[in-house]
């Protein structure tokens, strides 16, 4: 009917929750007998992400992030059956991320692996973390920023345009500014890191939206596998599913009967070897 009225709930998924990932887990098929390929993406010059959060601005951002939240529901791996506006779990996700973005500590799967997902290893103050994310390509990672730009209302507090003004009373949206925010794009590892597996930086991708990158340097990095040249994908995961560790292709241990599976040390090829001895023939072919 014309004079029908329609309910429209916008709601903004990010990664499933650490169940449904080992749920997803168990259902994929058997690794790959070979070691996965990592690399560090190349930063474009004059594009480098320089994100700094000591303990007074990370307060201020956490404060300005509840009040410049868009007005729709975001549904998180932290809770699924009560979405709400603002996930401070996520924010604190966010800058551990983009701390990690900045001093460039992270490597990401050259490939998908098991379940067709790829993956970011990177060092959280000494320990190796390792994050999956999804099979997105360049185009995805396009429409997701290009729609985050376009939901612009215009300065903060503006109401956004309707076709009846007087309907949106009191309901006010965020400028694109909040949605480009590195504090929003971080806090979904489904978004942050394809965009920076294809444009190496936040900054570069944000560019192409509209975004001046920051004029502050960038903090030193911290490279895992600094021997390995950016976009070189040269990094391998220990072939030990359990150790997290990645190093150079010429810095692993190759078991000596196949040549194809390597490890970081003699102890990682051991606990393996339990798994490692049925797939090994099959590394030889």
């Amino acid at each position: 009917a014309a004079d029908a009225k329609v309910r429209l709930v916008v709601a903004y998924g990010r990664a499933r929750t650490e169940a449904e990932e080992l749920k997803a887990d168990k259902n994929t098929q058997k690794r790959s007998t070979r070691n996965r390929a990592f690399l560090r993406p190349v930063v474009r010059p004059g594009f480098a992400d320089a994100f700094a959060f000591p303990k007074e601005a990370r307060q201020a951002a956490r404060d300005n992030a509840y009040k410049k939240q868009p007005t729709f529901r975001v549904c998180c791996r932290h809770e699924r059956k009560t979405p709400q506006s603002f996930c401070e779990a996520c924010f604190d996700d966010a800058c551990r991320r983009l701390d990690v973005v900045a001093r460039r500590a992270y490597v990401l799967s050259e490939s998908g692996g098991v379940g067709g997902r790829h993956a970011a290893v990177y060092d959280n103050g000494g320990t190796l973390m390792e994050e999956p994310f999804g099979a997105y390509g360049l185009g995805d990672v396009d429409t997701a920023l290009a729609t985050l730009a376009a939901a612009d209302g215009g300065t903060e507090g503006t109401r956004f345009p309707g076709r009846d003004d007087a309907q949106f009373e009191g309901a006010t949206f965020v400028s694109n500014r909040a949605f480009l925010s590195p504090f929003f794009i971080a806090s979904d590892p489904n978004l942050l890191w394809p965009t920076l597996y294809y444009y190496g930086s936040l900054a570069n991708a944000l560019s192409r939206v509209g975004v001046d990158p920051a004029k502050t340097p960038p903090p030193p990095p911290t490279l895992l596998a600094p021997s390995v040249k950016d976009g070189d994908a040269s990094i391998l995961a220990c072939g030990h599913d359990a150790c997290r560790k990645v190093a150079a292709r010429t810095a692993m241990m190759r078991c000596s009967r196949c040549k194809g599976r390597a490890y970081c040390s003699a102890s990682c090829q051991k606990a393996d070897w339990k798994i490692h001895r049925n797939e090994c023939v099959e590394c030889k072919k």
